[in-house]
């Protein structure tokens, strides 16, 4: 976790769990400036799987991980966006 409110992000999880909406849930990272990017020692997209998956399994339980981390984004990019 990187910015000041990351610690309330599993709090916020298990409120959108709790309410049935954990099937809607995507997550990415703010990859746009240059320091945010792993390639510049920023944490990156591979901090979500390496960095963040780990705790959200530890604090949440492993099917709301897999249900953020890889079923829903399967699900998002399997639609017919047009």
């Amino acid at each position: 976790m990187h910015h000041g409110t990351d610690w309330r992000l599993p709090d916020s999880l298990a409120a959108l769990a709790d309410t049935g909406h954990i099937n809607q849930v995507l997550l990415g990272g703010d990859t746009v400036t240059p320091t945010a990017r792993s390639t510049a020692d920023g944490p990156g997209m591979p901090f979500l799987l390496s960095g963040l998956r780990p705790r959200i399994e530890s604090e949440l339980g492993p099917d709301i991980a897999s249900a953020i981390f890889t079923e829903n984004p399967a699900r998002a990019f399997a639609a017919r966006w047009r």
